[in-house]
């Protein structure tokens, strides 16, 4: 029955998409196939009265998981988050869909599901699960199946899943039946799309009016905060510090890599089997890849491998091993090749003024090292903390007098001043190159000790709760960098950071001061402290207080504007004698439409849109307070759509277009009804 194991096979990313595409956990829920055994009731939401089984949630998020990830995508702990949260919501929604299904009586009989099983317009699944490879269905094959015993168990719930999907198409259509598209709708969109006119206009431009003309008082900006209250309204929020602890090869990691290495350095320098040798590392799990000859310049490499390897290139002469990119490495030189041009490796210090850099030159030849005084003097932030290292470069990548120092420099020694359009440099060149290696490279990845990472974020929470210490004390403590974030109630991950969902659940408990145990970050771990926590509400006026006094000048701005155009425009007989009176100029508006409500000189302004198709072509508006200045227009022409333009193929999709909007519409507002009403339990901070 090679048709039915396939079938098994793929179920799994079927009914996903299938649950995606229909809003369909339901399936999963009401089929009491992720009931666990023994374990009793565990409840991951109450939705009326009734409860959703946690196991049921768990299956779905893993069903999802296992379609990202059948797609290559790996699954980060912050994907992860987004898929629990979009799970929970759509098992909510379906068990009020399901209620309601229940309540209006929504049923499907059997006789129906024969039909959508054998009939002549078969459901999608079965379609899908039982092809023929030309687009019908192989009823032989699904006969065989749905009288088989021994799959008779597969074919009832396929049965199942038909008639839930049917269900659902029912609510759908009895929703949908609600919503009518008359012809005067489709008459009056067709008209909004293809209206269009032109316009003049006299414009106020609220940044126009300085501020000194406005009178402003502190009582003033206090009352207004209270009209516009509403606006500073915030939800509940936490603060949180937190320490990354990244999954990085320690000192002592690395340490043990070169060590490793430095035994295979010796043996691999005595080969005359490069291949061989290579390849017996490979098969044993100590390299990355196999025997694999390469030509590489030195600006192909990290800079450390690659001053390592160009030190000498003598055949047979093995370079290394070093650290680079998280890899320890050895290259054996089989030879050379010529080059494009000369590379060298430098080191700078760029500093504003020739009298620094020649105080510093002192210094370096006293002694004090060069990439002491780089950190501590150079102005170049890129490479500062590196001790001023550029890394290595070819001809053609500095500045022509940097380049000519440094090609020219000796290896070793510190040239300059050298004065660029950047400042003054002084310049050491660390390495030089001339030809590119042909070489046979070892490489492996350092492996990370992660027992030595989990034991140091287990110690970070242990000792800082132990001394009674703050995480950000006992992280300084530690010689860890801790970060401060604000979150809020809605907020499903922590900004910053590739968190799982565990970190964002316990920040919601709330509970301030209480350090959490070590999560996982995929690239690492954290450890989270909740110090404060700031109930839903309003932001204070002495917070908010310069914000509301800027709205409440552009407000002042606003009102301004339109008295000028409104005593303006009672004696002004005509648009242009309106510009003189308030010092302005008659703009123009070529190309007004519903669909693009963008007036050159205002910008976005749907309110000029409407006004201009209101108006009759010569007559004037009164003043209109828009979103950047105040205005009156005058229509100067207008091209109205004739909707007995329309063709039968243009009225039909617009009908489809509009009724599938309504539709929606009307879906969405009424699962949102049926939210408000209910009465939801969520138990996830409980259970997760």
């Amino acid at each position: 029955m090679g048709v039915m194991n396939k079938m098994r096979e793929s179920t799994k990313y079927v009914l996903w998409i299938l649950v995606i595409s229909f809003g369909g956990l339901w399936m999963l829920q009401d089929s009491g196939v992720f009931d666990t055994i023994g374990l009793g009731p565990r409840h991951l939401a109450v939705v009326n009265g009734e409860p959703i089984a946690f196991d049921v949630y768990n299956g779905a998020v893993q069903r999802q998981v296992e379609a990202y990830e059948a797609q290559g995508q790996e699954v980060s702990p912050q994907l992860r988050a987004f898929i629990e949260e979009q799970v929970y919501d759509a098992l909510i929604d379906n068990a009020l869909r399901t209620q309601e299904m229940d309540r209006l009586g929504v049923a499907v009989s059997d006789a129906e599901v024969a039909d959508l099983l054998y009939g002549d317009t078969p459901d999608i699944l079965i379609r899908q699960y039982f092809p023929d490879g030309q687009g019908g269905v192989d009823r032989a094959t699904l006969r065989q199946i749905s009288e088989d015993p021994q799959y008779r168990a597969d074919f009832i719930g396929i049965q199942e899943d038909v008639r839930l999907r049917r269900r659902q198409a029912k609510l759908d259509a009895l929703i949908g039946a609600t919503v009518r598209v008359s012809e005067a709708d489709v008459n009056a969109e067709y008209v909004r799309r293809n209206q269009s006119g032109a316009a003049r206009f006299v414009a106020l431009r609220y940044a126009d009016i300085p501020d000194s003309d406005v009178e402003v008082s502190d009582r003033d900006v206090e009352a207004y905060y209270r009209e516009i209250r509403d606006d500073f309204r915030i939800d509940k929020t936490f603060d949180v510090t937190y320490v990354p602890i990244a999954l990085a090869p320690s000192a002592e990691d690395s340490a043990r890599a070169l060590a490793d290495f430095r035994e295979i350095a010796t043996d691999f320098a005595g080969t005359s089997n490069d291949s061989i040798f290579a390849a017996n590392l490979f098969a044993d799990n100590i390299l990355i890849a196999g025997y694999a000859l390469d030509t590489l310049s030195a600006t192909d490499l990290p800079a450390d491998a690659a001053t390592a390897l160009f030190r000498d290139l003598a055949p047979g002469t093995v370079a290394g091993p070093v650290i680079a990119d998280g890899e320890v490495r050895l290259y054996k030189v089989t030879g050379t090749a010529p080059a494009d041009g000369p590379m060298v490796r430098a080191r700078h210090i760029l500093v504003e003024e020739e009298t620094t850099a020649q105080n510093l030159l002192a210094q370096l030849e006293a002694g004090v090292a060069f990439a002491t005084l780089a950190a501590q003097h150079s102005t170049d932030t890129s490479n500062k903390d590196r001790g001023g290292d550029l890394g290595w470069f070819g001809e053609g990548r500095m500045v022509p007098e940097f380049q000519e120092a440094s090609f020219s420099a000796p290896v070793g020694e510190v040239v300059g001043p050298v004065q660029t359009q950047f400042g003054y440099h002084l310049i050491r060149v660390e390495a030089r190159a001339t030809q590119n290696a042909v070489v046979v490279p070892l490489r492996n990845e350092v492996v990370v000790d992660f027992n030595g990472i989990q034991d140091q974020a287990e110690d970070l929470q242990f000792f800082a709760e132990d001394a009674g210490r703050s995480l950000a004390e006992q992280a300084e403590q530690d010689g860890l960098t801790s970060r401060t974030v604000t979150i809020t109630e809605e907020q499903t991950t922590i900004p910053g950071l590739d968190a799982d969902a565990d970190a964002v659940r316990f920040i919601k408990r709330g509970m301030v001061d209480t350090i959490s145990q070590p999560f996982n970050t995929g690239d690492g771990l954290v450890v989270v402290e909740v110090t404060g926590v700031t109930e839903a509400g309003f932001r204070p006026f002495d917070e908010v207080q310069e914000q509301v006094r800027r709205r409440y000048l552009t407000a002042q701005k606003q009102a301004m504007a339109a008295r000028r155009l409104e005593a303006g425009a009672e004696s002004a007989a005509s648009l242009d004698a309106l510009a003189t009176a308030v010092g302005g100029t008659v703009q123009t508006a070529p190309s007004v439409t519903y669909t693009n409500p963008t007036i050159p000189g205002l910008g976005r302004e749907p309110q000029f849109v409407g006004a201009a198709f209101g108006l009759a072509t010569g007559s004037r508006s009164g003043v209109i307070e828009g979103q950047t200045a105040a205005y009156v227009l005058e229509t100067t022409s207008m091209n109205v759509a004739d909707p007995s333009a329309m063709t039968a193929e243009e009225r039909q999709q617009i009908r489809e277009q509009l009724l599938n909007q309504k539709r929606q519409q009307v879906r969405q507002q009424w699962m949102e009804r049926l939210r408000d009403d209910a009465s939801i339990t969520d138990n996830r901070g409980l259970l997760l």
